[in-house]
């Protein structure tokens, strides 16, 4: 149960793990932070965790190989409150990441937008004001971003809703959407990616009381109804993993996370074609 800040590489030609050695001040050790892979400029940014305090800080690895660096970012001005249990999706179109509710010391239900044009990024000094806010904080919640309609997919999953945060309007705008037939239902801690081949949210695991899931859920954009998929096999379950879209595979990685009892698959690497 020791945190750490290492960073880690996966290849998936070898199927082998490498330990990175960046440059640069390394980032705090942290929980539960949350990242985006910024394709413009090649570099993961992590914002957020806990390590004793809730933090706040933004941080950039330079993915370049042989030469990775981590740098402090978007440090100035006003910024988002420290959190865990957030969602950060990452919007390539417009160079900003948003960042949506989560917990530090009690639910959140602000919506930050951080503009990561490089050498001068920023949180803008305030949340953004947005119409038709869900009426209710979360926090475990999961997220993604279609590119194409420039809308934010909540899963507000502690309540079994689905949300879009539209950004085509001057304000951007909530909308509640109430899906027909079987849904995930209610749960924590599961994740998503945005699965641009069958326009969908696709989820994955979650925790419900005692409860850990290993199932596999997609919600088509298209006919605004869930689907259930194949479960992850030979698995516990899996919560507070974290997953990424491999575009050139057309696949969902999942990484990590605690089963039931916390101390397991606490290094599994979960594939999803």
């Amino acid at each position: 149960n020791t945190l750490s800040n290492e960073t880690w590489s996966y290849d998936f030609a070898t199927s082998t793990w490498h330990q990175l050695n960046p440059g640069g001040p390394l980032p705090p050790v942290r929980r539960d932070g949350v990242a985006v892979y910024d394709a413009a400029n090649n570099r993961m940014v992590v914002f957020g965790g806990y390590n004793g305090a809730f933090l706040n800080d933004t941080w950039a690895l330079d993915l370049t190989p042989g030469l990775e660096s981590w740098s402090q970012i978007a440090g100035a001005g006003t910024l988002p409150k420290g959190r865990i249990f957030t969602s950060l999706v990452m919007d390539d179109v417009n160079q900003r990441a948003i960042l949506h509710g989560g917990y530090s010391a009690g639910q959140l239900r602000d919506t930050w937008v951080l503009d990561l044009t490089a050498g001068s990024e920023t949180w803008n000094n305030a949340a953004i004001t947005t119409a038709g806010v869900p009426y209710l904080p979360s926090n475990g919640h999961c997220a993604c971003f279609d590119p194409a309609t420039q809308q934010m997919i909540l899963y507000r999953s502690q309540y079994a809703e689905v949300w879009t945060l539209d950004f085509n309007p001057a304000t951007p705008t909530w909308t509640n959407i109430t899906p027909a037939g079987a849904s995930p239902g209610n749960r924590t801690a599961a994740t998503a990616i945005f699965d641009p081949l069958s326009n969908s949210m696709s989820l994955r695991g979650g925790e419900a009381g005692p409860e850990v899931f290993a199932d596999t859920w997609s919600f088509s954009l298209t006919t605004g109804t869930w689907t259930q998929l194949g479960d992850e096999p030979d698995s516990g379950g899996r919560r507070f993993h974290t997953p990424v879209y491999d575009s050139t595979r057309q696949q969902m990685v999942t990484f990590g996370g605690r089963d039931l009892h916390y101390n397991r698959q606490t290094n599994r690497l979960g594939v999803y074609k």
